[in-house]
């Protein structure tokens, strides 16, 4: 049958186009998206923000260091959002530590509510303690639109449908005819 033949090769085809062009979806996005920098007292901190526009149920990862680039331990940076309605997770110390990365802490924020939040950094250390402020304004997530949940519900049924019309044409076409009732 030449026509499954034909339209194998034209599935193949979509899922190798599809599978191509994957790594390039995740290369444009592994960049900061916002870099500010910040004075916490007499240090200056480069905070990289890695989602712009942040969205509501989105993680919004977040870096901190220095703009020296001196080193700067995770224990000495805590990172707050004001107002306390998005959960934070722990800052942690980045995954690859090399000599020119002086990545001190990351952060990942979910929000749970849109609106104006103010990130607060406090740098401790020693006695001192010195703290800076980012305004992070927070989108509502995007609406689905009324046609994607229609064709998401319509197509397992239209796919369905469509194995059974093809079952029933190979049945036809054998000679079998459905027996309807029990035979005897």
């Amino acid at each position: 049958m030449a026509w499954q033949r034909w339209w194998t090769g034209v599935g193949l085809s979509i899922t190798l186009v599809f599978l191509s062009l994957a790594p390039l979806g995740v290369a444009a996005h592994t960049g900061p998206s916002r870099v500010v920098r910040v004075q916490a007292g007499a240090t200056p901190l480069v905070v990289s923000i890695y989602a712009t526009p942040a969205r509501v149920g989105n993680f919004v990862p977040i870096t901190v260091e220095r703009a020296d680039g001196a080193p700067l331990d995770p224990s000495q940076v805590t990172v707050q959002a004001v107002p306390d309605v998005a959960s934070v997770a722990s800052l942690t110390p980045p995954t690859e530590r090399d000599p020119d990365n002086n990545v001190a802490a990351v952060a990942n924020f979910t929000f749970v509510t849109a609106g104006d939040y103010l990130l607060n950094f406090t740098l401790h250390s020693g006695m001192d303690e010195a703290g800076a402020s980012l305004p992070l304004p927070v989108e509502p997530a995007p609406q689905v639109p009324y046609w994607i949940g229609w064709a998401a519900a319509l197509v397992p049924i239209a796919f369905g449908l469509t194995v059974f019309g093809v079952m029933q044409r190979r049945t036809l076409r054998l000679g079998q005819r459905a027996v309807i009732g029990s035979p005897r």
